[in-house]
This record gives C-alpha cells, structure tokens and sequence, in this order.
C-alpha cells in the first residue's frame, strides 16, 4: 500500500498554471453547480461569496477559475457549492481529512480511500482520488455525466462511507453534498477544487489506481474525466432515497426551550445509524422518550422520529416508525407523563410544529 504520496517538485505549480484556462474550461463543463456564489478563502477564514449585499449581483467566472488553478495569492483559491438552486448535483465528494497530530492516522485515512475508490471502480466509475494536503487527507470524487439530483448523490456518498469504522476510522468522514436537498434561499455547502492547498505549499495528486501522479501527469489525468453514467448507481444505495416531505420542517422553529427544545437537544445526542448497526433499539428508545415520556400523540412521535430516521443510511421507513411507535407502548417502561412532570408546560400548552408542503 503507498503509504506516502511523492513530494511535489517545487516547480509542479508552473504545471498546473501553464494549463490553468483548459482547467478552469474542464471545471467550469464536469463540476459547476451554480455560479451565483462559491467558497473563497480570505484572511480570517473560509467564507461564502460574494458578500451577501452582491449576491445576485456578482457572479462567479472562468476567470476566477483560471485564477485559482494559478493560485498566486490564498484569495485565488477556490470552492464550489454541491448543489444547484433545483436541486441538482454534478458530482460529490469524500473528505476523508487529517486535521494535523491530534487527527486520524494518515495510513488509516489512506486505506480507507484506497478502498472506497476500489468499490467505485468496481461499480464502473473513475473516480477521482486526490491528497488534500499532502499530510494524509485526501478527496474522492465522483463526476457524473450529466446533473442528477441531489438527493440521489447524497444518499449514494452516505451510503459509500457506511463501513467506516472497518477501515480504523472512528468517525464516517465529510461527504458532500451534506444533505438531500436545500431550500430555495440556501446555497448548501462547498468543496475546494483540486489544485493548491490553502495553506501549504502542496499541489493536488492524484491516483490513477496503481500509482500517485504529480503535475504534467495529476492535470492531464483530471481533464481526461468526462463523468460517469449516473445509471452505475447501486440499486441497494438507493433504494431508500428519502426526500423529506415537509421542506422546512420546524426551521422556524426556536429551539431555545419548551418541550420543542427539549426534544431538539435529545435528538442532537442520537447518532444516525446505517445497516445493522442498531436503527431500531435508537428509534424505540427515541419513541419511548417522546409517547410516554412526553405524552406526544402517534402522530406528533412519527413526525420526530421521521425527522430522525431521514439521517440514517438508509432510513428505515414508515413501517418501522410505527413499529417503535407500537412497542414503545407495549414494553416501554416509564409511565406517561413522567417527563413532564418537573416542567411549567400547562395543560393548555402544545407543541407547535410548523409544516410546508
């Protein structure tokens, strides 16, 4: 296993900045989403462009793509959004990072990309796998041929990484986009592109399956992608593709007390779960909580324990909400109400929840 990728030869960057408008042209066809904003790098940080006072105003070029593929100065470089304003993915990304001595194991990292990129190419991709860092963080990217919808690329990412912890990983890594589907004023979330890293003096390389090229090789490796079939999706990726139905759902809602509250701090504690890795005990004990201990009615439970399940990988579904729902009230143990007890809430007082269809 190649442990350590070759170090970049000082001059890799004049490689990359020699074929800066065929990159940028490439980006600009296999990886723009949207131009109307972007990720840059500026002084204090990471953050979103433009401004918010030039949105819609200001668009992003290929001009600023050849700019970063140059990257003369850190405010060159660029990030793209994962998802359009429709809804609708080009590609999506592992991140499978290294945050510096405290972080994981750069061999852990490097195995467990080694492998998820195999499984790709398995499936007929030709995914690209790069270093991010050049200290054992690295990106795996699937570009597909054509915009597909965001859900689909969301679903398929969590579903890649859903064997994280048999690689060493203690935790699954970033997976881009970050959810099925963003409402119509968000922008979701962004990814550096390839290239040079914002902070060090290291270029992007990349595997081509038996080894790591570097410069000349690393670029005309990328502009040889085209995108793969969407239809190379695994059927049992996507068989459980959950849009949720209430877009918006509670967004409005201030979590900041109340039994509103309480529930949103109880569920920010579960972790969100993929195959046989214990779905059903943390449904029934989240249903227990809130139609005995809250005395919610079925239906207000169903609503949470949706909200719940569309998180995990692949979410287990209406028949087993009601199947929580049904055992929490026949082996459940806490008597109804007992989580009210110690509050103000009034028997006039009811949970609001807010819903668009």
């Amino acid at each position: 296993m190649p442990v350590n990728p070759p170090t970049d030869d000082p001059r890799v960057g004049d490689t990359w900045a020699a074929r800066a408008p065929e990159l940028a042209a490439w980006t600009w066809v296999r990886l723009l989403n949207r131009p109307d904003v972007w990720g840059r790098y500026g002084s204090n940080g990471t953050y979103t462009a433009p401004r918010l006072n030039l949105r819609g105003q200001v668009q992003l070029t290929e001009a600023d793509m050849v700019r970063h593929y140059r990257a003369r100065w850190r405010s060159d470089i660029l990030g793209l959004h994962s998802t359009s304003p429709n809804n609708l993915s080009r590609w999506l990304v592992v991140d499978i990072d290294q945050h510096g001595p405290g972080g994981n194991d750069p061999a852990v990292n490097l195995a467990a990309a080694l492998a998820w990129y195999v499984i790709l190419r398995a499936l007929g991709f030709r995914p690209i796998l790069t270093t991010s860092n050049g200290k054992g963080g690295y990106h795996l990217r699937v570009v597909f041929r054509e915009a597909i919808p965001t859900a689909r690329a969301y679903t398929f990412a969590r579903w890649l990484v859903r064997d994280f912890a048999k690689y060493g990983l203690t935790a699954p890594p970033e997976t881009f986009p970050k959810q099925a589907q963003i409402p119509p004023s968000g922008c979701g979330n962004w990814v550096r592109l390839p290239g040079k890293h914002h902070r060090r003096d290291h270029w992007s390389t990349v595997w081509d399956g038996a080894r790591w090229l570097a410069g000349e090789a690393a670029v005309a490796w990328l502009l040889g992608v085209e995108g793969d079939n969407p239809n190379l999706l695994p059927r049992d990726a996507e068989q459980r593709i959950v849009v949720p139905r209430r877009t918006g759902f509670l967004c409005r809602t201030a979590f900041t007390g109340g039994l509103e509250g309480r529930i949103a701090a109880y569920m920010s504690k579960l972790p969100n779960l993929g195959e046989g890795q214990g779905r059903d005990d943390v449904g029934f004990h989240l249903a227990c909580f809130l139609v005995r201990d809250l005395r919610l009615s079925d239906e207000q439970a169903a609503t949470w324990l949706e909200r719940w399940d569309n998180n995990n990988v692949p979410p287990k579904g209406e028949a087993a909400i009601n199947k929580w729902i049904a055992s929490a009230h026949a082996y459940g143990r806490n008597e109804y109400g007992c989580g009210l007890k110690h509050t103000t809430v009034g028997k006039h007082q009811h949970i609001r929840i807010s819903l668009e269809v």
